[in-house]
């Protein structure tokens, strides 16, 4: 019974740790180790000096992909936790 609600929470949980920026940008000095949301903050701040918006967005789309993978791998459990407790009847 409550195998979707904690799914949701699972997929809510991923992303929002996928998409942290705040801490590793302060914490991180070290470029090899950043997290893809401080990446694309890199490549924005260069975009005020040079024009590459292929890459720029070839980066967006290779950080998009993983999301999109997992939440539609767990689009069913998703979908189920959130109208679990919405049903009348």
């Amino acid at each position: 019974v409550c195998k979707p609600g904690i799914v949701t929470v699972i997929v809510y949980s991923f992303l929002n740790l996928y998409n942290t920026f705040l801490w590793p940008y302060i914490l991180l000095t070290d470029p090899e180790k950043y997290t893809m949301s401080v990446k694309m903050y890199e490549i924005n701040q260069r975009m005020q000096y040079q024009s590459n918006w292929v890459g720029l967005c070839a980066a967006i789309i290779i950080g998009l992909i993983p999301s999109i993978v997992f939440y539609f791998s767990m689009q069913k459990q998703v979908q189920e936790g959130m109208t679990l407790g919405a049903l009348k009847g």
